[in-house]
């Protein structure tokens, strides 16, 4: 899988200097540029997928997203990234993608699709996105959160493929510190309907897998996907992430 490059970053000259917190060897675009490829994971639904790459410094985690509905729902719903070295599903380290939620004033640039004919139909969501960009991400660690601006998470969306991309670039130091480190390493995707409700890790169960998709999926199951709650863990090997751009 090839990483698909950043195509704008005018954000960089709006985000504050004083808000770029978490920062690593490289920003988003050169390391996209140093490590075209990745290593790729169907999640969730159809023309979804979880794309990993690595260097000695850096994790880069691309989430696309294809359908417009499920779009629409990340981006209007807070959405949570995990990874656990350890192979297990702990929330040790964690993203939280910004959403709609933190930057109410675009609500009102954006709408939810809400009809039948409408999920297939995305509104226009460029002024969100760039909210939810100068909005950045938060990194949590061993109970210390930090931000990431822009040099080290973008959101977009592809004007050729209309996908919905995520990109995150993780420091690797910080995970390679935990004490647990296995050659197969977990990553979780959580959207809860109820986010504010959701148990603390401690208390949360596994959660349940939602089924890979299958050819001839209709409406009905995009409907039902849309009220379900997210707790999907993917295992990766970390190995085949770090190896993803060696040359021969």
């Amino acid at each position: 899988m090839r990483v698909r490059a950043l195509k704008y970053f005018i954000v960089m000259l709006l985000w504050p200097a004083h808000q770029m917190v978490a920062q690593g060897k490289d920003s988003l675009a050169a390391f996209i540029d140093k490590n075209p490829d990745a290593v790729d994971y169907d999640v969730i639904y159809e023309g979804t997928k979880l794309n990993l790459s690595s260097d000695t410094c850096d994790l880069l985690v691309n989430l696309s997203v294809a359908h417009p509905a499920l779009q629409m729902r990340f981006l209007m719903q807070r959405v949570a990234l995990y990874i656990d070295p350890s192979g297990k599903r702990r929330k040790k380290y964690e993203i939280v993608l910004p959403s709609a939620i933190d930057v109410k004033e675009e609500l009102e640039t954006v709408s939810r699709p809400n009809s039948e004919n409408e999920q297939d139909k995305r509104p226009d969501i460029r002024p969100l996105i760039a909210a939810l960009n100068r909005k950045g991400a938060v990194f949590r660690h061993s109970g210390s959160p930090s931000i990431l601006g822009y040099q080290r998470f973008h959101i977009e969306i592809d004007q050729k493929t209309d996908l919905l991309n995520y990109y995150v670039l993780i420091p690797k130091d910080v995970l390679m510190q935990d004490k647990k480190l296995s050659d197969k390493w977990t990553f979780g995707i959580f959207s809860i309907n109820d986010f504010s409700n959701m148990p603390p890790p401690e208390q949360e169960g596994d959660g349940g897998m939602i089924p890979p998709p299958v050819e001839g999926e209709n409406q009905q199951d995009i409907q039902e996907l849309m009220q379900s709650d997210i707790r999907l863990w993917v295992k990766f090997s970390i190995d085949d992430v770090n190896n993803a751009n060696l040359k021969e």
